[in-house]
């Protein structure tokens, strides 16, 4: 009966102990065997045994404690004489109460005697916590009842283990999971655990306040039941390719609520593994709903902002063309009334004033249209090379004049300028023409200073171009001069004409190019203006070549008179057109829409087209892309765009789409009749001839490299490299090289010929970068 119970209380109790409790069971279990024949050994008188047993119980690092059921010390080991302080020969015999042995030693020792049955074998295990030398420590002590020869002969066996270190280690883990808990549960986010399957785990508390649901409901539901519909197949795909390492780990789907609504979540994902093996899913994951509402306003007002941009952009081009497609009647036609016989000198003078008031008119249409496209974002950068004397030479002469017919002296510096700069010429001339208007406007008396030069670094090869315009005008007062660059401002408003937009724009360029300006004046003594802007110095050499057999231009009289084509929906624009052409003995023909220009070119094959751009039936653009398709290689015809659109961007823009040229109405008659003749005249036949060179070539380096594009690979590809290697032996014997007649072959090809046997290094620089650019854009 004692041996089954106890059989069956041992049983129970192995099953629910811990893995430390297990070893310590099989210590005691080895030290009852040790105490038992230890004690049998001293009855029979077995001295030699008895002490190879009493150094195995020494050298045990636990507890060992044998009593009686009185509580008297039978036998106590090394380890509880340094825990109680006291020999093992003066503790034997003595009830351990009586000793003097720490009191928390006595009691942890001592506790639970009673319930050990006298005669039976039982076994009780707990831990105490001890108070030792202001020290706390841990212990699990184990005791038996054993019974020797008789059931009197019972006695108690106590095997303490210090697990302070376990302890310790327990509390830390246990304060780590509890900090850990509070972090999960304090979190803001959903974090969730999920099987393979989706099935729910683990939800932590957050969720009821997100998805509406309780954590008990949450877990009884799959993950894929909460996706919306349109989400489920993009949702179970990605965690096909993540399971597959085929997708990052984060996502953003919805999620219906307990309420029916949807919330958007961006969720991020780890997998849960087993020894290795992926057996479900840890997910954190964050309500977004708010940032996607935000991401769709930003949008909304993206679109709000493109769409008032893009109106803002078809409200400047229309106004463009409202101003100026009338003042090109009235400009034009104010030009040919201007050099007529039929009027008097009077009536010349008011034509003249007509023609004031209009470009005035102009002037402002323009730079308040050029400032609309800066704050729309319309403006772009077009640097090109250019070279830089003749550049500055050119416009010098103009207000030359202006300054002459004021009385004013103007003086221009500059020295060291180099041969060509990369840098944006329209721009820059509107920078240098408002600071020279400006400055002769509102100067009654003395000079007009302009100084030119480049500063910068050799060696980084950055420079700038300092641009200074210096007058003895009337100045601005030091309480205005923060005042200059504001819209519409002027010191004199009343006296002088003008809408105050030159300064304006002038540093919207300037700054737009990366520059500065800066401007010092003093009333009544003068203003100075500097300007400072970014350029590019390019390397074009400078080797000098002697002289070759030259070409000039000769009109063949057999091809008859210069064919033009003039396309306009606008009857005036045309008959101002028409009066010109026709007073140079041109050849012409009209179309009103784009449809007849296309018919027309068919049958009149015109040597030039000048096209309006925006007409009905079919504009000037779609007009110009069905004549170039039924071009054939080699032959292709100069189609100038003319239009009222006005911005300086759409000059790059209509270019790139296949015209020849840009003229912007409201034109000068000159410049209609340059841009025939520059397109034309090279369509006669080219000879040799020993006059000076003309370096003005009427065909641009532009037009070459359309012509270029034109040819075949092979070919395209040798002139190519023969511009990147400087061979201009091979570039001039083309004609021969491409099996194309001199005197028939296209205007372009004569043209890089020419450029070839003038060593012209400028024109094969421009056409060098064309390539490259095109090389990028490709």
């Amino acid at each position: 009966m004692g041996k089954g119970n106890y059989v069956n209380t041992s049983f129970n109790i192995i099953l629910g102990l811990t893995s430390s409790e297990i070893l310590v069971g099989l210590i005691v279990a080895i030290v009852t065997f040790v105490i038992t024949y230890q004690i049998l050994s001293r009855r029979t008188g077995r001295k030699r045994n008895q002490f190879l047993i009493d150094s195995l119980v020494n050298e045990q690092e636990q507890y060992i404690l044998f009593l009686d059921f009185d509580s008297r010390v039978v036998l106590a080991n090394k380890s509880f004489e340094e825990l109680s302080g006291i020999p093992s020969q003066k503790m034997t015999g003595h009830k351990l109460e009586d000793l003097q042995v720490p009191r928390d030693v006595i009691d942890a020792f001592l506790y639970n005697n009673h319930k050990l049955e006298k005669g039976y074998s039982t076994t009780i295990t707990y831990s105490p916590r001890i108070r030792l030398n202001k020290e706390t420590r841990w212990l699990q002590i184990q005791k038996r009842s054993l019974v020797l020869d008789n059931p009197d002969m019972t006695y108690i066996l106590i095997v303490a283990s210090d697990i302070s270190e376990k302890k310790h280690v327990e509390q830390q883990l246990s304060i780590s999971k509890t900090e850990y808990q509070q972090l999960v549960e304090s979190a803001q986010d959903i974090i969730y655990r999920t099987d393979l399957k989706g099935n729910f785990l683990y939800v932590n508390s957050i969720v009821s306040s997100i998805l509406g649901y309780s954590e008990e409901e949450f877990v009884r539901m799959n993950f894929f039941d909460l996706v919306v519909e349109d989400d489920k197949q993009r949702v179970k795909e990605y965690y096909r390719e993540i399971y597959e390492d085929q997708a990052e780990n984060y996502l953003e789907f919805r999620m219906s609520t307990k309420s029916g609504k949807t919330r958007w979540m961006g969720q991020s994902i780890s997998f849960i593994r087993d020894n290795g093996i992926v057996v479900g899913f840890q997910s954190v994951c964050r309500d977004i709903s708010n940032m996607k509402e935000a991401e769709n306003k930003l949008t909304q007002a993206k679109e709000l902002a493109e769409a008032a941009s893009l109106t803002k952009s078809q409200f400047i081009a229309s106004l463009s063309h409202e101003f100026r497609t009338p003042l090109n009647s009235i400009l034009g036609y104010a030009q040919i009334m201007k050099r007529s016989d039929s009027i008097s000198e009077d009536e010349k003078a008011h034509v003249g004033a007509i023609s004031k008031a209009g470009e005035q008119l102009l002037g402002m249409v323009n730079e308040i249209i050029e400032l609309s496209a800066l704050d729309s974002n319309k403006t772009k950068l077009d640097p090109e090379l250019i070279e830089l004397k003749p550049f500055f030479e050119n416009l010098n002469e103009s207000f030359k004049r202006k300054a002459a017919d004021k009385h004013l002296e103007y003086i221009c510096t500059y020295s060291d300028l180099p041969d060509i700069i990369e840098v944006d010429v329209e721009k820059v001339s509107t920078i240098l023409k408002n600071l020279l208007d400006n400055a002769i406007k509102f100067t009654d008396t003395g000079a007009i200073r302009l100084s030119m030069e480049i500063s910068g670094d050799e060696v980084n090869d950055q420079h700038e171009l300092q641009i200074t315009v210096q007058d003895s005008g009337i100045g601005i007062s030091e309480e205005n001069l923060s005042l200059v660059y504001e819209p519409f401002w002027q010191q004199d408003s009343v006296k002088y004409n003008g809408t105050g937009l030159g300064l304006t724009l002038t540093k919207r360029f300037a700054e737009f190019m990366g520059g500065s300006i800066e401007v010092e004046s003093q009333e009544m003594r003068g203003t100075k203006v500097s300007v400072r802007i970014p350029i590019n110095i390019p390397f074009v050499s400078t080797e000098q070549t002697s002289p070759v057999s030259e070409t000039t231009l000769l009109p063949d009289s057999g091809k008859g008179k210069i064919r033009v084509l003039i396309v306009d929906d606008v009857e005036a624009n045309r008959t101002l057109t028409r009066i010109i052409v026709r007073e140079r003995e041109f050849d012409f023909r009209e179309a009103n829409n784009g449809k007849q220009a296309v018919e027309t070119c068919t049958e009149y094959k015109p040597h030039i087209v000048l096209m309006d751009i925006n007409m009905p039936v079919m504009n000037g653009i779609e007009a110009m892309l069905r004549i170039r398709s039924m071009e054939k290689a080699g032959q292709r015809i100069p189609i100038v765009a003319i239009t009222a659109g006005g911005l300086l961007a759409d000059k790059k823009e209509l270019l790139a789409q296949g015209f020849t040229d840009y003229l912007l109405k409201p034109f000068k008659e000159e410049q209609l009749i340059e841009t025939i003749k520059r397109y034309t005249e090279p369509q006669f036949h080219i000879s040799s001839g020993s006059k000076e060179i003309d370096k003005e070539s009427p065909i641009t380096f532009k037009d070459v490299y359309r012509f270029i594009e034109g040819l075949d690979e092979k070919s395209k590809q040798m002139i190519e490299e023969a511009l990147h290697l400087q061979d201009f032996e091979l570039i001039s014997n083309l004609p021969d090289v491409l099996g194309m007649d001199a005197n028939e072959s296209d205007p372009s090809l004569a043209k890089l010929v020419s450029a070839a046997n003038d060593y012209d290094y400028l024109f094969i620089v421009k056409l060098l970068k064309e390539i490259r650019e095109k090389d990028l854009r490709s």
